[in-house]
């Protein structure tokens, strides 16, 4: 893959799925996404390798932490599926932290191909956040630990994340001359085959005449108590 040393030599082409933080993109579909991709078994598996939480891998953490050059070549080597995709997620926190956004460069090089998963409804996904940093229930399978509780100003603080996270994915592809793929929440939701075939395409990744894409194996989260919130901030909004 290209002539970078970094590269194993049976990688044939790599993804990431860059995002906001919390978890990962602040409830911005990325769980959804890298689960049907992890599940088609042709596209690596794109998990939160750069998580330090998810990776349990936290010594000297935060302080002194950080991803070196061995640890990428250990993640190439056992997360490429057998047709020589490595695939990985990570949110713009977690890459500025404990990586360095250079290192995708210099390690990666241009062969890298990144999908950026958005959602175009701020409110909401702000709101999805809050939900779920208070109650610790990110997925559906989760119990929560706590109800959560209506706070205008935790709200506005979360989209004023999701924004700065976005921008910064946005700077970086920017500086570096990238184009990224974009995924947009709502196409992922109500147009699923589709938008990971157009992944497939944008990766390059050739299929069996007979593969199917998985069905979502993520179940939504938005409720009664999602929408009752996205009401009332707005409201507060329209009377500042």
């Amino acid at each position: 893959m290209g002539n970078r040393i970094y590269f194993p030599s049976r990688i044939q082409d790599s993804t990431i799925v860059p995002g906001i933080d919390q978890e990962i993109p602040p409830r911005s579909g990325s769980h959804l996404l890298s689960t049907t991709l992890t599940n088609t078994g042709i596209a690596g598996y794109p998990q939160e390798h750069f998580n330090p939480w998810h990776m349990q891998n936290m010594d000297g953490f935060p302080g002194e932490f950080i991803y070196d050059d061995n640890y990428i070549l250990d993640l190439m080597n056992n997360y490429t599926t057998p047709n020589g995709v490595f695939g990985t997620k990570a949110s713009f926190d977690q890459i500025v932290n404990f990586l360095g956004l250079h290192k995708l460069v210099t390690l990666f090089g241009k062969d890298l191909k990144y999908i950026f998963i958005k959602r175009e409804d701020k409110t909401a996904q702000a709101v999805s956040l809050a939900i779920a940093s208070q109650t610790l229930q990110f997925m559906a399978d989760q119990e929560k630990t706590r109800e959560a509780v209506y706070n205008y100003y935790h709200i506005w603080q979360c989209l004023r994340e999701i924004n700065i996270s976005e921008k910064g994915w946005t700077v970086f592809f920017a500086e570096y001359n990238i184009t990224p793929h974009v995924v947009y929440y709502r196409d992922l939701v109500k147009k699923h085959n589709r938008t990971i075939m157009n992944i497939m395409d944008f990766l390059d990744i050739k299929r069996d005449r007979g593969f199917n894409v998985p069905a979502p194996s993520i179940q939504r989260q938005f409720n009664h108590i999602n929408k009752e919130w996205i009401e009332k901030f707005e409201t507060h909004e329209q009377n500042m």
